[in-house]
């Protein structure tokens, strides 16, 4: 279910989101602008391997689990998603067309759908906001290829 609008509890989980943490408030306000609300069950999908990639998305509440090129199952083993975080940023990068993972709710969540476009255009307009961003994607992206490694590592 998807609730379109921008309301202080939306704007409260851009603030509590790490990545996004010592950005302007009016940069804050202009995610929240283009952010949809989107509410998962427990048990369902977000998106899934070889879906196409559009949007990152906030955890407001909830937990989901990412399983790098799963197949879907939401008891495969997969890094646990809290509240707090940001998934899909492959929408940030621009040369990545399709989902390599599957994201499915562990329970009740909810979520800020970002277009990725859109996330773009307002951190290009805060060059600060954009550089905090990507320094922190980069080491997010560092951080999931370290564990994803390990994971594999111990399945051999």
């Amino acid at each position: 279910m998807i609730v379109a609008g921008i309301e202080s509890d939306s704007l409260e989980a851009l603030r509590a989101t790490e990545i996004l943490r010592g950005v302007a408030e009016a940069t804050l306000k202009a995610i929240a602008a283009v952010a949809v609300r989107k509410k998962l069950e427990e048990g369902e999908t977000l998106y899934a391997v070889g879906d196409p990639v559009r949007s990152a998305y906030v955890v407001a509440a909830g937990r989901l689990r990412f399983i790098l090129g799963g197949d879907g199952r939401p008891a495969a083993r997969g890094t646990v998603i809290p509240a707090g975080d940001i998934l899909g940023w492959a929408a940030l990068l621009g040369d990545q067309p399709r989902r390599i993972a599957t994201v499915i709710a562990l329970e009740d969540c909810r979520l800020l759908e970002i277009e990725g476009e859109a996330l773009l255009g307002v951190l290009e307009r805060d060059p600060h906001a954009g550089y905090l961003v990507m320094q922190r994607l980069a080491r997010m992206i560092t951080q999931s290829f370290l564990e994803q490694s390990a994971l594999l590592k111990g399945a051999t």
